[in-house]
């Protein structure tokens, strides 16, 4: 350090200060020069110091704390100096007056301080003094001009000399700073102080030569005269300076103690330099000649090299800049140039802008070419340690890249560039990365990959091959490696291909896998635009980039090897390019899905063209038995569904060998055996296991039309999934959704439905989306799967075979605070509608190959039905995840209504319906999980619809199983509340089915259904319920007398609370304009609804009408079924009922209940029926006497014939008229007897005896006793209008009158057109309608034919009809109508009647399910929908029947040797249009059998015809009775002939005035007369029932 330190002597001290390095030397010397600047600045120009004239050697020079200070604050203000005329005067000054010796005489300071300070610095004086001055003469010489400047620099000359010490000629640098600045240089001048600063320096003191020169060119902006000498100058200098920051730089390292942010000298004096030659190169570009140029980028580019310094590139980058931008730019520097500009750019830690804009001046200006060509040179270039070239390189051509010629940048010839990376391709990494980023961006930009499509492609496919085989080198071999090259002959074109080890990796390097996985996805864009050999070199770069090749491009490389007939025949190596594609692709979970899938298809369209020789049904075999081998290996789920679909595809048509092979593998991933004695145990997961099972599903399907003995083995299969408990609960129903859906026809051929009808079912247990979006709240977010209610499922389980009834109530799950504490929903496994593991383009029919069988010894070609029946009866009676068991419970009734194919199976039936009722009585049904939001009510209630369709099967169930079966119905009604409705619907079935069971146990029945009445959401059922039974004798033949007044006051309290609801209704008749029905149509939800009792919309709470109506029927018919001898008995109860009190107490009788007395009045003492007039009363003209009365609320009519004297009394009332022949047998006149009087001629004289009608009428109506005149008979006048006014009457019909249409659908129909053409049907069809009704003729037809034509025969000759004594329903049966397909090809006519019918009745014989869009009419309210068992049923009894409808049979095989004759069955339905309430009790299927079929057909129709009466009048007012439109007929004759003076009482009922009357009272409608008038009567008052009951006197 001694060499680089020196001793500073302070003159005013005289001692010594500690040594200082040179380079803080220079710091604080360039400092002081920087602050004395500063201070002047401060200061102003006139600061200085006044120095005396003789230098005072006790006055020493300021010390380095002083001068500091006084840089700080500045000078004191001194007065201006004035007379400064000498040249170049640097500043005026004016010396202090005291400088003067003389007061008072002027001295030139200038010349003052030149004199003194020659002498000062004269040679001759020392140099300690000498020193001294000049530092003194320093700080003020800048104030005068330059001669006395050079003057000075004359004597001090030395100080600046070469051989000067270094001290001296520092001290020599404070007068040459200052010189150098002077304004008044000339040319001579500058250059000798710019010789001065050339004299080399210590490398520490550069600094000192750079300020100098700095100051001398004004920072490089006057280079005169010295511009030639500069160059090189700055060349050594920067060479001596960067070589000092250099080393001062390393001993900084050395120096742990210094602080690393302190600065260094040296390594200012560098950037201070590199600052200046900047400037110059900016301000005189012209400075530097063509060689000075080449030295100065020589130097840059050393600097470049060697520094370690952000700094020094920076500066150095900035020349760099400028000096690209000389049109004389050396060429042969661009490499170095464009060498360092690559490292800089790939820097991780350089983060300046400029090595970029400079690379892209060079590429678009001058040098572009040159410059290209040296980066395209950089990559053919493998000399080590230049990786960092490459990588900017690299960058800078992938810019140009895309550019593409853009903004004068030059276009890359691809194949130079594709060249230049084969050589540089694997030299490092990063090169590697950046070749496959270039040639990704070359692939993927749109703007340049078009250039490739005329480029040659197997400059990409070579280089690739040869990344490849170098990975392959560095890998270590893999035993398990398959060589492909032994699965093809050299003639492929993919020979050379197959030597890798494709089931490696080309790299573990993950950055270079995303970059090479890139590559191939470009291909798909531009493969339509590529030549033939481009794509054989893209399939070839696929094959040697096979892990990185996605599905885009797979598919169109396997369609180009399928088009170059690579794939198939006639090509040699067809098999083996296929099985190199399954290893490949198919067998690589790697893979994408649709890669895989293309390759999978391309295996089934070659099978399919190729011809089954051994050779080739070996290979497809050897390949599907390697796919079935993976399986179990893949990890991707939708790929494994893939996978397996394709083994079951082709173990369809597969030999045995392999189909056994299929089931195996199924069975065991699965998790069962093909034996079921054994069991065995999976890993895999639920998924995976549902896949299989799926794919076992699809399998049944497609064998079951093609292969008896494929379909059993996987029945069996199934059979175990569906009963193991072992397996997931997801599998299992998959299986079991295919097993509930087998239906078979009457030859046991065993078929599957696409969708089973259970959708009400399973909206109770909110399984359809429309129940699951209502159902409450608490409901909706207590879901759970199976998998977190295991626990919950156990104690289902124990519950369901163990525990006591227990039919909580919702609210019991609730906490104290209302809310529910349950664990967090799942969605469920199933919903009604789903079809995972089926299609849903399921055939209707199938081959008959399978058959169903009952005899477990019985295999190959039948499917054992007592299995799945074993399964059903276990689940049932053990329990079972919620998910199974609710499945089977929603969907058992459908599968049971296909009694063909369980009904051979009668020891499972039996056991099922035992379970069921034994379940139902006890109350030990499943108990749901309280997750679920599901009671045990809802589990009954699907019990009981089972139950409902076992009715079906009587002829298998003993007497007493019939017996427990009404038995359960009727306790169900009072165990399960939600279940009633179901009850009841399912009582009025087995009212048709068994009726001698019903009757044993009606009035339980009945006495329940009295105790039930206040649940008003049943009133419909209960009453449909009656009206039906009444209409079957054998159902109720044992009925006490008991039994009727209970059904009477069931009717009673309907009455009244109907009558109130209707009172209710009134009072908001403003807004029934505004209703809105809110029920279900097309959806069958009846039983989800009723599972809700006091949340009901039936169609009592739409419409209290009907339930009116209804009880009055009700009440009609059970009175008409009453022993006549015991009717009279039940008159008074009723008559005391139909009245009632309104809010004021008045006694109302409503219409209806006066039609009702008025039926009671005709029938009780009578079941004559109807009567007739007399034909000897018709058309005789005068020879009739005639008269007419209204007599209370009837039309009495008395016609006497004058020439026999016979009279006929003619009573019409309300419900109906009776025709009576009157004769009077009068006795011979004794022969004493004085002769009678002449005759009028009016009158007819009968055995001498003349007689009037009004005769007749006083003989049978009254005696001299005074009668009320109220109640006296109003006279009719014999005119037009009374006759004509009868005559009105007369057409109202005496019973109810209904229509329905009756419309056959043949086999595979669906159009309106086709069905309405059809003119015969099956003859089940025709036993159906010779059941329905009578078959009648139209022709001059006297009854209502509600519609049809009975003159010309246009709608047919007969239709069917049936009629009791109050109701008359009449069917357009479309078979029967005219069919004219020539002139009415569209059948209008028939539409014509059909369109217009509330309800019809549809036998659907077609197959499929009945869509209610066939027929659209805006008055088709209801459809019953018909459908047989199965339609073979109907296709086999198409030959002529043995009789009526439940006379034709179908024989059975049931044992051996007994043959048993079976009744078919029918499903029934009724199906209703939106906005139509559904409360018909075949609203959810019913299976009927064939003998009962019209009966129960008949009642359905009857109600639905008499609802939608009363629905289609629910905005106008009410529906109208026949009998009340008589009555009001009555009623309006009274009205209008009472005060007509045609009759004797011509003043009533007002008699005219007080004194025509003798001053009797008049009497009005409603004024009291020992009680009220009404009806046209007298009625005591409080005692109206006594009055209308008419038993008391008769």
């Amino acid at each position: 350090m001694a060499s680089t330190q020196k001793l500073i002597m302070d003159p005013g001290h005289g001692s010594a200060q500690a040594p200082v390095s040179s380079g803080d030397l220079d710091k604080k010397i360039y400092g002081q020069i920087q602050g004395e600047k500063f201070g002047q600045v401060l200061a102003g120009p006139m600061s200085g110091r006044v120095t005396s004239d003789v230098p005072d050697d006790n006055v020493s020079a300021p010390t380095l704390t002083a001068r500091f200070k006084e840089f700080t604050i500045g000078r004191k203000s001194l007065p201006s100096l004035r007379g400064a005329t000498s040249r170049g005067a640097g500043s005026t000054a004016n010396p202090d007056p005291t400088s003067s010796s003389t007061p008072g005489k002027h001295v030139d300071p200038e010349t003052a301080f030149r004199e003194r300070f020659l002498l000062q610095l004269d040679p001759s004086q020392p140099l300690k003094e000498r020193i001294h001055s000049l530092k003194a003469a320093s700080k003020e010489v800048e104030l005068y001009s330059v001669d006395t400047l050079m003057a000075i620099w004359a004597v001090a000359e030395d100080f600046a000399e070469a051989t000067a010490s270094t001290d001296v000629r520092l001290v020599g640098y404070d007068l040459l700073l200052v010189s150098v600045c002077h304004s008044g240089l000339d040319l001579d001048e500058r250059l000798k102080f710019f010789d001065m600063i050339s004299i080399p320096l210590p490398t520490v003191h550069a600094n000192l030569q750079i300020l100098a020169l700095e100051r001398l060119t004004q920072k490089g902006q006057q280079l005169s005269p010295f511009e030639s000498q500069l160059p090189f100058f700055l060349d050594n200098l920067l060479d001596h300076v960067f070589e000092a920051a250099v080393q001062a730089r390393y001993r900084h390292k050395r120096q742990r103690s210094l602080r690393s942010h302190d600065p260094i000298g040296e390594e200012v004096s560098l950037m201070n330099l590199l600052t200046l030659v900047d400037s110059i190169v900016k301000r005189n570009p012209d400075t530097y000649r063509d060689e000075d140029l080449a030295i100065l980028v020589d130097r840059m580019h050393s600097i470049f090299i060697r520094t370690t310094a952000t700094d020094d590139i920076n500066r150095a980058l900035a020349i760099f800049e400028r000096l690209i931008t000389f049109p004389s730019f050396p060429l042969n520097r661009v490499a170095r140039c464009v060498d360092v500009l690559c490292v800089l750019i790939s820097a991780p830690t350089f983060v300046s802008e400029c090595p970029t804009r400079c690379l892209h001046v060079m590429l678009t200006g001058r040098l572009r070419h040159v410059t290209l060509d040296t980066l395209l040179g950089f990559l053919h270039t493998r000399e080590e340690g230049k990786p960092d070239v490459r990588i900017g390189a690299f960058s800078t051509l992938d810019h140009v890249l895309v550019m593409n010629g853009a903004n004068n940048f030059p276009v890359i010839p691809l194949q130079s560039l594709l060249l230049a990376f084969k050589s540089v391709w694997r030299s490092s990494r990063a090169s590697t990365l950046d070749c496959l980023r270039i040639v990704g961006r070359l692939l993927h930009d749109d703007q340049i990959n078009y250039r490739l499509l005329g480029e040659d492609w197997t400059i990409i496919e070579t280089t690739l091959d040869e990344f490849a085989k170098l990975a392959n080198e560095t890998d270590s071999a893999d035993e398990t490696v398959i060589e492909f090259r032994s699965l093809v002959t050299s003639s492929s074109p993919l020979d050379r291909y197959f030597s890798y080890p494709w089931s490696r990796l080309l790299t573990d390097d993950p950055e270079i896998q995303n970059r090479l996985r890139c590559l191939p996805s470009a291909f798909e864009g531009l493969w339509d635009g590529l030549n033939e050999e481009q794509k054989w070199s893209v399939i070839n770069i696929c094959f040697i980039l096979e892990p990185f090749v996605d599905d885009d491009l797979w598919e169109p490389v396997v369609q180009f090897m399928a088009d170059e007939d690579l794939l198939c025949p006639p090509n040699e190596n067809w098999a083996r390019h296929l099985e190199v594609l399954v290893y490949l692709v198919v067998l690589k979970p790697s893979r994408t899905e649709s890669a895989r899938c293309r390759v999978l298809q391309e295996i089934k369209d070659v099978r399919a063209s190729v011809h089954d020789d051994q050779e080739s049904v070996s290979f497809f075999d050897h390949i599907a038995l390697q796919i079935l081998d993976f399986l179990a290996a893949e990890p991707k789920t939708q790929m494994l569904s893939v996978l397996a679909e394709f083994i079951t595809d082709y173990a369809l048509y597969a030999n045995m060998e392999v189909f056994n092979n299929v089931l195996e593998t199924f069975s065991q991933s699965i998790g069962v055996k093909m034996i079921p004695e054994f069991s065995v145990w999976t890993t895999l997961p639920s998924e995976a296991i549902s896949i299989f099972t799926t794919c076992l599903v699809q399998l049944f399907r497609q064998c079951l039309p093609l292969s008896a003995l494929k379909t059993s083995k996987i029945y069996e299969i199934l059979v175990s999934i569906a009963a193991s408990s072992t397996i997931p609960n997801k599998a299992r129903l998959i299986a079991i959704k295919l097993l509930s859906r087998l239906r078979c026809n009457p030859n046991r051929a065993v078929k599957v439905v696409p969708v089973p009808d259970s959708q009400g079912l399973a909206a109770t247990l909110c399984r359809t989306e429309a129940s699951a979006q209502t159902q409450p709240t608490s409901h909706q977010t207590n879901r759970v799967s199976f998998n977190e209610e295991s626990q919950i499922v156990r104690t289902g389980r124990s519950s369901a075979i163990g525990s006591s009834r227990s039919d909580r109530s919702r609210s019991a799950t609730r906490s104290a605070s209302g809310r529910e504490r349950l664990p967090r929903p799942t969605p469920p496994l199933w919903m009604y509608g789903s079809s995972k593991g089926l299609t849903d383009d399921l055939p209707a029919e199938t081959g008959s190959v399978v058959y169903v069988s009952t005899d477990k010894l019985v295999s190959g070609c039948t499917l054992n039905i007592s299995g799945w029946m074993d399964t059903i009866n276990d689940i049932l009676l053990k329990g079972d995840d919620w998910e199974i068991y609710s499945y089977l419970l929603v969907h058992l009734p459908s599968q049971l209504s296909n009694t063909m194919m369980f009904d051979g199976d009668a020891p499972h039936i039996q056991t099922l319906h035992t379970l069921i009722i034994s379940q139902l009585q006890t109350g030990r049904v499943y108990s749901p999980p309280t997750t679920t939001g599901m009671k045990q009510g809802d589990v009954a209630l699907c019990l009981l619809q089972t139950l409902t369709i076992l009715v079906s099967y009587r002829e298998r169930f003993t007497k007493k199983q019939l017996d427990e079966t009404v038995r359960a119905f009727l306790t169900s009604m009072e165990k399960w509340d939600g279940a009633r409705k179901c009850c009841i619907h399912a009582l009025a079935l087995c009212s048709h089915e068994l009726p001698y069971h019903i009757d044993k146990f009606l009035d339980g029945v009945v006495q329940k259904m009295s105790q039930i009445i206040t649940q008003s959401h049943l009133a419909i059922d209960i009453l449909e319920f009656l009206g039906g039974l009444v209409r079957l004798p054998d159902a109720y033949r044992s009925a006490k007398p008991m039994l009727f007044r209970t059904i009477f006051g069931i009717c009673k309290e309907y009455l009244k609370n109907s009558r109130a609801e209707r009172q209710k209704q009134k009072g908001m008749s403003s807004s029934r304009t505004s209703y809105v029905p809110t029920r279900y149509s097309n959806t069958i939800v009846e039983i989800a609804n009723s599972a809700e009792p006091n949340n009901m919309n039936d169609g009592q709470n739409d419409l209290p009408e009907y339930v009116f109506a209804l009880a009055y029927h009700v009440i009609t018919f059970w009175f008409l079924a009453i022993d006549i001898q015991e009717r009279s008995s039940h008159v008074g109860w009723i008559s005391k009922n139909l009245g009632y009190q309104d809010d004021q107490g008045n006694e109302i009788m409503e219409e209806q209940s006066q039609v009702t007395l008025d039926m009671m009045h005709r029938t009780a003492y009578s079941d004559l029926g109807e009567t007739m007039t007399s034909p000897n009363f018709q058309d005789q003209g005068n020879k009739i006497l005639k008269k007419t009365w209204l007599v209370g609320m009837s039309i009495v009519t008395v016609e006497i014939f004058k020439d026999s004297g016979f009279t006929q009394i003619t009573k019409r009332q309300a419900s109906g008229t009776t025709h009576i022949i009157f004769h009077q047998q009068t006795a011979p006149l004794p022969s004493h007897h004085v002769q009678p009087r002449g005759s009028v001629s009016s009158y007819s004289s009968v055995g001498g005896i003349d007689i009037l009608p009004n005769h007749v009428l006083l003989q049978l109506s009254s005696t001299i006793t005074p009668m009320p005149i109220p109640l006296q008979p109003i006279i009719l006048p014999d005119d037009d209008s009374t006759r004509r006014a009868i005559s009105v009457f007369d057409r109202n019909d005496t019973v109810d009158g209904h229509k329905a249409g009756v419309i056959y659908i043949s086999e595979a129909q669906s159009s309106e057109s086709e069905i309405l053409a059809n003119t015969t049907g099956s003859a089940l069809y025709e036993d159906f309608l010779t059941g329905l009704g009578t078959k009648v003729s139209l022709q001059n037809a006297k009854f209502n034919t509600q519609g049809l034509d009975r003159e010309v025969n246009s709608d047919g000759t007969h239709t069917y009809a049936w009629r009791d004594r109050v109701t008359e329903i009449v069917f357009h049966v479309t078979t029967m109508m005219p069919t004219d397909l020539k002139h009415d090809p569209q059948c209008v006519n028939k539409k014509r009647h059909i369109g217009n019918d509330f309800v019809n009745i549809i036998f659907n014989d077609s197959g499929l399910p009945f869509d209610m869009e066939t027929f659209k009419s805006q008055f088709n309210y209801v459809n019953i929908i018909i459908t047989p068992d199965s339609m073979a049923v109907t296709r086999r009894l198409n030959t002529k029947s043995d009789g009526p409808l439940g006379q034709s049979s179908i024989r059975r095989g049931k044992t051996k040797e007994k043959q048993t004759d079976i009744q078919p069955c029918f499903k029934v339905q009724t199906v209703c249009f939106p906005s139509f309430p559904q409360i018909s009790p075949a609203a959810t299927p019913k299976v009927v059998s064939a003998s009962t079929l019209p009966g129960f057909v008949r009642q359905l129709a009857l109600n639905a015809s008499v609802f939608s009466l009363v629905w289609s009048n629910r905005e106008g007012g009410e529906h109208v009775s026949s009998w009340r439109n008589r009555l009001r007929a009555i009623a309006k004759l009274r009205e209008r002939f009472a005060n007509t003076g045609v009759s004797a009482n011509v003043s009533y009922p007002d008699m005219g005035t007080a004194e025509d009357r003798g001053g009797a009272r008049s009497y009005l409608e409603g004024d009291d007369w020992k009680g009220t008038l009404m009806m046209g009567g007298l009625a005591e008052e409080k005692q109206m029932h006594l009055s209308l009951d008419f038993t008391r006197w008769t």
